[in-house]
C-alpha cells in the first residue's frame, strides 16, 4: 500500500491526496500533524520534521513507530518508507510505502525511491515555476 500527501502549511497538516492499495478506512486516518509540539511518530512525521526519508525496518519492533503499530500490524504491514518530494515548492509532500514483509526496503529499493521523489521534485518545481 502506498499514500501521498501534501503538507497544508496553514492547517499544518499532510492532507492525503491519493493512496494505493487495499484500504478498508477513510484517508482521514493519514491526516498528520506538522506542528512541532504535537509532533507525530512514525516514518512519515519523521521524514517531514527531517526533510529527509525515512525507513521503518520492521514495525513490530521500531520504536518510532508505536502509535501506529496496531493499525499497521492489524492490516498486515511490517515495514514502511516515506520520502519526501518537492521540498520549499507549492505543493510539497511526502509518499509513504508499507510493505507485508520486515526489511523490505532494500537499498537498491530505497534508491529507487529517492530517484522517484527527485523526479516528482522537479515536476512540482517546474510546475510552480510555470505559474
Amino acid at each position: 500500500m502506498a499514500w501521498a500527501g501534501i503538507f497544508d502549511l496553514q492547517k499544518q497538516i499532510i492532507k492525503p491526496v491519493a493512496v494505493c492499495g487495499d484500504i478498508e478506512d477513510s484517508l482521514d486516518i493519514f491526516t498528520i500533524s506538522t506542528n512541532t509540539i504535537l509532533k507525530a511518530h512514525g516514518p512519515t512525521a519523521i521524514a517531514y520534521h527531517e526533510k529527509k526519508y525515512n525507513i521503518c525496518k520492521d514495525i513490530q519492533r521500531d520504536s518510532n513507530i508505536k502509535n501506529w503499530r496496531e493499525w499497521a500490524l492489524e492490516r498486515g504491514y511490517r515495514s514502511s518508507a516515506a520520502f519526501p518530494f518537492a521540498l520549499g515548492a507549492v505543493n510539497s509532500g511526502i509518499i509513504t510505502f508499507y510493505s507485508p514483509e520486515p526489511g523490505f526496503f532494500t537499498e537498491q529499493i530505497i534508491h529507487l525511491l529517492i530517484e522517484q521523489s527527485r523526479d516528482l521534485s522537479l515536476a512540482f518545481v517546474t510546475l510552480d515555476h510555470e505559474e
